[in-house]
């Protein structure tokens, strides 16, 4: 038997993930969680972006299926230096990857073009904002019209 290298932690959501799970990928975990812990199972594919730090190791028998993981430093009261935190198992996809993104609160982010559709043109003008005219100092005087006279006309 080999020593356990790293300590195990699961995100409370990925016990719901294996029981929506097929029972042939559930034992595929609990078969490969031993090998990760250890350090004797190759690890999974890192995540490209800004999933860095991220890795999936594909589950089932055609890789239908993916567990994210990501190995971090244990807590101080842990017997391990490291530990391997499951994030989530989830259908192999662009969906695993934005579960396990949304679970570890990371920002997706921004494309080029995001950031080209956000910013201004240099060929643009630049825009001057009509400002109200400012009154005049002193106004012209009305005509005076004459005075109305009050009570029965004769």
């Amino acid at each position: 038997m080999t020593a356990i290298r790293s300590g195990l932690s699961l995100d409370p959501r990925v016990v719901t993930d294996l029981l929506g799970a097929p029972e042939a990928v559930r034992e595929h975990v609990l078969a490969r969680l031993p090998g990760l812990t250890t350090g004797t199972a190759p690890g999974g594919v890192r995540l490209p972006g800004g999933l860095s730090g991220l890795r999936e190791l594909p589950l089932g028998d055609q890789a239908q299926w993916g567990l994210v993981y990501i190995q971090r430093p244990a807590p101080p009261s842990s017997a391990h230096r490291t530990e391997v935190h499951v994030v989530a198992v989830r259908p192999a996809g662009p969906r695993l990857h934005e579960t396990a993104r949304a679970r570890l609160g990371f920002t997706r982010p921004l494309g080029a073009m995001a950031h080209a559709s956000r910013t201004r043109s240099p060929q643009l003008p630049l825009r001057h904002w009509a400002t109200p005219a400012r009154p005049p100092l002193s106004r012209p005087a009305l005509p005076l019209s004459p005075p109305t006279p009050r009570g029965p006309v004769l």
